[in-house]
């Protein structure tokens, strides 16, 4: 079931797995989302992306987009946060978007929560499954996601 916030699923009884990962660091994301594809190999992972901490928002992290969702399906990327913006280079949600696309990732930004349910529609109990990675609130969009995907069973 995972530790709080570091892959924990929060459908615990629900069809389609949703799980919370404490993606905070570059190891961490990709350590998250590698375990999901060995845990689950014939599902579709759509990755919710926040790049709240400010090594992910760096421009002199641009590359590690090159790599970071190896194993993830789709990525619905969210824009960084605003707060501390001044202190370093900061991205742009479509520079990291149009990185990962170049790399091979069917990528996509999302603009709040209800944008990222309209992108969600709705998961295949059967073949899906959702992760937040993030450090952040995702604009209160995961207990959204999560309340959608356990009405539909």
């Amino acid at each position: 079931s995972g530790v709080r916030r570091r892959l924990e699923r929060l459908t615990p009884d629900g069809a389609v797995p949703v799980y919370s990962d404490f993606g905070s660091s570059r190891a961490k994301c990709r350590a998250g989302i590698a375990t999901l594809r060995a845990a689950f190999p014939d599902r579709r992972i759509t990755v919710c992306f926040e790049p709240h901490t400010f090594s992910f928002r760096n421009r002199d992290a641009l590359h590690w987009y090159d790599d970071l969702f190896a194993g993830a399906d789709r990525v619905l990327i969210h824009h960084p946060p605003e707060h501390g913006a001044h202190t370093h280079d900061q991205l742009a949600r479509d520079q990291i978007v149009a990185r990962a696309a170049a790399a091979g990732i069917d990528a996509a930004p999302v603009d709040d929560a209800d944008h990222l349910l309209r992108l969600l529609g709705a998961p295949d109990p059967a073949r899906d499954l959702v992760v937040f990675e993030t450090s952040g609130a995702f604009d209160g969009a995961i207990p959204r996601v999560v309340e959608r995907i356990l009405s539909r069973g």
